[in-house]
This record gives structure tokens, sequence and C-alpha cells, in this order.
């Protein structure tokens, strides 16, 4: 895929722009609402990052868990002492 339209890229790409803005590395426009920018730099990619973790490890732990083959494993008892 083209890294220029992959969504995941892009997001990055502005998350790092948001904090360089805020660190003053990057200066903004004039017109720049700062208090959206400071929003969205500290509270809102943070969370989403957060929950994109979460995600994802839900759906690694409720992948089914492959066979090794089709051999039935067997019962193992507890022997009584």
């Amino acid at each position: 895929m083209d890294r220029r339209r992959d969504p995941d890229h892009l997001r990055r790409v502005l998350t790092t722009t948001g904090l360089l803005v805020q660190a003053d590395v990057i200066h903004s426009s004039r017109k720049a609402d700062q208090r959206a920018l400071t929003w969205h730099a500290y509270l809102w990619d943070p969370w989403f990052l957060v929950w994109g973790v979460l995600i994802t490890a839900a759906l690694l732990r409720s992948r089914p868990v492959p066979q090794r083959n089709n051999v039935p494993m067997p019962i193992r008892r507890r022997c009584p002492i």
C-alpha cells in the first residue's frame, strides 16, 4: 500500500505534527485554534492510542487457538493420594 494513502501513516504524521506544534518546534498559523490543538495533542491522541491498544489486545485474545493436528488430546485424570 502506498504510504501516502495509508490512514495509520497519516494519523501518525498528524499526531507527531501536533506534538511538535505544542513543543513550539513547528510554529502554527495565526488562525490556528490553540485550545483545539492542545486538546487534540494531549487528550484525543493518547486516548485513541489506548483505545487502539485495547482493541488490538481484545482481538488477539479472541482468536481461536490453532490445533496442531486432528488427534484429540487425552483426558488427564488426577491420581488420588
